[in-house]
């Protein structure tokens, strides 16, 4: 039996914002640059999706 059958790799909301440092940058840009999501996005190299549905995260 494989040890690592049972092992959980989700990234869940405990998981360390060190694992995800786009988040810090994401939200400096926003608040103390003033960028819109799409100028985010692209700076970041990361989609115009992802950064609506974290800011949504973030204002809830």
């Amino acid at each position: 039996m494989d040890i690592f059958a049972n092992m959980d790799t989700t990234v869940d909301r405990n998981t360390p914002y060190t694992r995800r440092p786009w988040i810090t940058a994401a939200l400096s840009l926003r608040f103390n640059d003033a960028l819109t999501y799409r100028e985010i996005a692209e700076q970041l190299n990361i989609s115009t999706s992802s950064m609506h549905k974290m800011f949504k995260r973030f204002r809830r």
